[in-house]
């Protein structure tokens, strides 16, 4: 029902948007692609004029996402709103255009991430670069492998951002994109040196020098600098940790607040606090863009005043420092609030807007419509009470009836057992008795094999067997949730009381813990190595270690398997 009315809705939302006039719309993402190039702010406050993109045709919104993406990538603005980037990527993929694909896949993914959803990001960026790998785009799969190890550091996965930042290198080498190429080795040695792999990072960074000075890479002499100067302050080498950052600060006068703040720190761990005083007054004296810089300006005035006995300054120092991180934090939190603020408002005017198309739109079809649907789903619905109340008296009447076998099937059992036992006692020569006593054995055999087969069939036939078969077939091993819960459990060994009562009561006296119970339960459902393992929770290898210690604990020898053993007791 709730889909049908979707349908119907998307259906006829589309249907009124692609008979509404674009011109309007039109002219104003011509007029921001003329901005671009050279005002690309305001080529996006010219696309942000359009209250609501997603409403206009798939053509026309695809191109309006790529421009906005393209403008916000190049003024590093936040991309558009993932769901637009959604229609946009399944426009060019309807239309089969690769590399447009590839692109927008790229700001798709950058997107997911400003919204903090990662898994839906790395999808992403893997369905991007599969297709970017096809086309032999190589540059944007570069950009790609790079965004995707800047995701597995978010996830604290250092080792695997590395070796994306190498593929990255891999890519950007074939596209001959030397700048890019050379960031992939400071990349690379910023994951190794968050993972304590110092010297791994300088390799990497002593290769990127090469490569910087044999190819005379200027662009990223300061980036690689920066690096080499920030892994040898870690290494405890203070005085190419120096060299190499005063190296970056010569060529680059502005943006330098945070290297000398490197500086000072150098030399606070050299124990030179006055050279490191120096520093700090250069670090405030130069304009920074980084929110960071005069949290950490603070910080260092009250290590250092701590360190020259200024307790009171070095208090001082302390208390703005901890307010005004404590500022930032809500500055972010209040930034992160309002930019959901903003996507929820958004798209409520766009739930809105269609409500209102939806509006004038012939209300009597579609209520007799809703009115047929109701009724026939309302009659669906009772003839699927019908049914499945008819298909449960069934099944408990089958239920009764095995029930029923097993009771008579077992006191005929027992009534030949007894037999057996009294023929196997009596002294008895002749072969009469003989012949008597092999086919009363014949029918206690007989009898058992019939008894479990009704018992086998009581167990898989029933609506836990079911159950547990559906999750252990749904269910992805190694789940965080455990997959059957404690009511079931108490299910499942109350229907194991009912057929199994001497195998519980023997399981119950060798003290089996909860998981061993457990393991046994699901052995006597036929299941195997694998689907046991989902619905306990563990590793296959596990159910096996488990299996040997039930063995053990019921003094268990030779080579029958453990449902063999069990259904015998």
């Amino acid at each position: 029902m709730k889909l049908f009315i979707y349908i119907l809705l998307t259906s006829l939302t589309f249907l009124m948007v692609e008979c509404q006039n674009e011109s309007e719309e039109t002219c104003l993402i011509n007029r921001a692609e003329h901005l671009f190039d050279a005002y690309p702010d305001s080529a996006i406050t010219t696309l942000d004029s359009i209250p609501l993109p997603e409403e206009l045709s798939p053509h026309l919104i695809a191109r309006w996402c790529m421009l906005y993406a393209r403008a916000a990538d190049k003024i590093e603005d936040e991309m558009p709103y993932t769901n637009q980037l959604e229609i946009a990527l399944k426009y060019y993929q309807k239309k089969k255009m690769r590399k447009e694909e590839v692109e927008i896949g790229l700001y798709l993914g950058r997107s997911y991430v400003e919204d903090k959803e990662y898994e839906k990001a790395m999808k992403a960026y893997s369905d991007a670069l599969e297709v970017a790998l096809a086309i032999k785009d190589y540059n944007r799969a570069g950009y790609i492998c790079s965004y995707m190890g800047d995701l597995y550091e978010v996830d604290l996965r250092y080792i695997l951002a590395a070796e994306k930042y190498k593929e990255s290198r891999k890519y950007f080498h074939l596209a001959n994109n030397i700048v890019s190429y050379v960031r992939t080795f400071v990349n690379e040695a910023h994951s190794y040196s968050i993972a304590d792999s110092s010297y791994l990072a300088l390799a990497s960074l002593k290769q990127a020098e090469m490569i910087m000075d044999s190819l005379n890479v200027e662009e990223v002499r300061s980036y690689v600098y920066n690096g080499l100067g920030n892994i040898y302050n870690d290494l405890g080498d203070y005085d190419l940790a120096e060299y190499y950052i005063l190296r970056c600060i010569e060529p680059n006068l502005k943006e330098v607040a945070s290297d000398y703040l490197v500086l000072v720190d150098i030399e606070e761990k050299r124990g030179n606090l006055k050279k490191a005083e120096q520093y700090l007054r250069k670090a405030s004296e130069v304009s920074a863009d980084n929110e960071l810089v005069p949290i950490t300006i603070t910080y260092y005035n009250y290590v250092i005043n701590k360190k020259q006995d200024n307790l009171k300054n070095a208090l001082n120092f302390y208390e703005k420092y901890v307010a005004t991180e404590d500022s930032l934090m809500n500055v972010s939190k209040s930034v992160d609030i309002y930019d959901t603020e903003q996507k929820y408002e958004h798209l409520k005017l766009h739930n809105e807007n269609i409500r209102l198309l939806l509006k004038g739109q012939r209300n009597y079809i579609f209520i007799l419509i809703l009115l047929f649907l109701c009724a026939l789903l309302i009659i669906i619905y009772l003839a699927t009470i019908r049914r499945k109340n008819r298909s449960l008296l069934k099944q408990q009447e089958k239920i009764n009836t095995l029930n029923q076998s097993i009771y008579q099937l077992y006191a005929e059992l027992r009534g030949k057992s007894d037999e057996l036992i009294q023929l196997q006692n009596a002294q008895y020569s002749s072969v009469k008795m003989q012949v008597e006593y092999k086919n009363v054995k014949k029918e206690v055999d007989s009898l058992r094999s019939r008894l479990f087969e009704l018992r086998e069939s009581k167990i898989l036939n029933s609506n836990l067997a079911k159950k547990i078969k559906k999750i252990s077939q749904t269910v992805q091993p190694n789940n965080s949730e455990v997959p059957v819960s404690e009511k079931m459990w108490i299910d499942i060994e109350v229907l194991m009381m009912e057929v199994y009562p001497s195998v519980i009561k023997v399981l119950r006296d060798a003290s089996l813990s909860a998981s061993e119970m457990h393991l046994c339960f699901l052995t006597l459902f036929k299941l195997d190595s694998t689907a046991i393992s989902i619905l306990l929770n563990i590793i296959p290898t596990s159910v096996d270690r488990t299996r040997l210690r039930v063995r053990k604990k019921l003094n268990w020898e030779g080579k029958q398997g453990l449902y063999e053993s069990l259904v015998n007791i």
